[in-house]
């Protein structure tokens, strides 16, 4: 039995640019595509599935909700993976379309920090100054309490899920602009890459991403600082928390309902766990 999750360059390309053409729904194959902040938990889930399958193959591989969204609207994927709900544009534009949502996780989107700006002593922001950074009217870290540098702000394409809920929070509006003065960045690593090569940069991530060079800060609201724990994320009082989801085009069936469910069930929420997520209770 050989147990393969494609998540190569290749077949993201084919798939994308639709060189496989009309997808063939089969019973021993699944294709899933979308969110980066939904990957790492999907990809441990597909595997773990297909030892239940064993002429199965699950193949999962990232893009962004965007590319989620519209490959199943489409017809390239039998599931999406999406970090944000479906965009009022996308339903217009998919009007056709019978999206499915299936909620499978909670997570927290998280300002994070150069680890140099954190140890001089910024370790948590409010709402409004986080939006200041990101209107380009705070553009020194020392006006916060750190270092006097200048503030490198990244952020990320425009249809990333994670930007939707960063922007929609902080600005009241997913599809805000923000200074010109601003790295772009794709997925969760490379917003991560962008953040820990600098010294003087402010980004987000899914609560799933971080290591030594980046730091995550907490939120202060109504006067006190709210961090992205468990519980917090889990009941929404962090201020940038969501729901994460699969999505179909109609009901699904056969295999894909299997799959579906085997997410939404008790052996998957040690999975959801294990990636960095907060399973649903």
């Amino acid at each position: 039995m050989r147990l393969i999750v494609l998540v190569n360059i290749i077949a993201f390309v084919m798939f994308a640019t639709g060189c496989y053409g009309e997808h063939v729904f089969t019973e021993d194959a699944i294709s899933v595509s979308g969110s980066t902040t939904c990957l790492p938990a999907v990809e441990r889930a597909a595997v773990k599935f297909m030892e239940k399958y064993a002429q199965l193959t699950v193949s999962v591989y990232a893009g962004g909700s965007g590319l989620g969204v519209r490959e199943v609207a489409e017809g390239i994927v039998d599931i999406g993976m999406i970090s944000r709900e479906i965009s009022e544009s996308e339903r217009g534009e998919y009007s056709y379309v019978d999206f499915l949502l299936f909620p499978f996780a909670r997570d927290a989107v998280v300002p994070i920090v150069s680890s140099e700006v954190y140890e001089a002593g910024v370790t948590s922001l409010s709402l409004s100054q986080v939006r200041g950074i990101y209107e380009g009217r705070l553009t020194n870290w020392e006006r916060l309490g750190g270092p006097s540098r200048k503030i490198l702000v990244v952020d990320k394409e425009p249809d990333r899920g994670t930007r939707h809920v960063f922007m929609r929070v902080i600005f009241g509006d997913e599809s805000a602009e923000t200074t010109k003065d601003t790295i772009r960045t794709g997925p969760n690593d490379d917003m991560q890459m962008a953040v820990a090569t600098s010294d003087s940069a402010i980004g987000y991530v899914s609560q799933a991403w971080g290591n030594a060079d980046v730091k995550r800060l907490g939120i202060e609201v109504n006067g006190s600082i709210s961090y992205p724990t468990v519980a917090n994320v889990r009941d929404g009082l962090f201020p940038l928390s969501r729901t994460l989801y699969l999505v179909t085009n109609g009901p699904p069936d056969g295999v894909r309902k299997d799959f579906i469910e085997f997410m939404l069930g008790p052996e998957s929420a040690k999975i959801i766990a294990e990636s960095g997520l907060v399973p649903l209770e």
